[in-house]
């Protein structure tokens, strides 16, 4: 079993405020509902701002750690932060190709 992350506020906010770029959630396009707001888009900010918050907590621990815990405790952090780095990769192109085809 995995020791909890620890928190690092300089990564989290990092991945807040690479998020919230996409958090605007009304719709840029010329739309007569162009002042609406888009839920499916808000979701996919939300679930990117989880992932990116993840995976810095697992970061963060990754960092603290090395040098001080056994190499197999080490690859299982740097396991699970390369797994929620791919889940965060994910929930962004999710994100991108939402407001690409819908243009909010």
């Amino acid at each position: 079993m995995l020791p909890p992350p620890l928190a690092n506020k300089q990564g989290v906010t990092a991945a807040r405020a690479m998020a919230s770029q996409f958090t605007d959630v009304r719709s840029k396009s010329t739309a007569a509902n162009a002042m609406e707001t888009c839920l499916e888009k808000v979701r996919l900010a939300n679930e990117y701002e989880t992932a990116t918050s993840e995976y810095c907590r697992n970061v963060a621990a990754l960092n603290t750690r090395i040098g001080v815990i056994p190499q197999t405790t080490y690859e299982d952090i740097r396991s699970a932060s390369e797994h929620t780095r791919l889940i965060s990769e994910q929930a962004r192109l999710n994100l991108d190709q939402h407001v690409s085809e819908h243009g909010c």
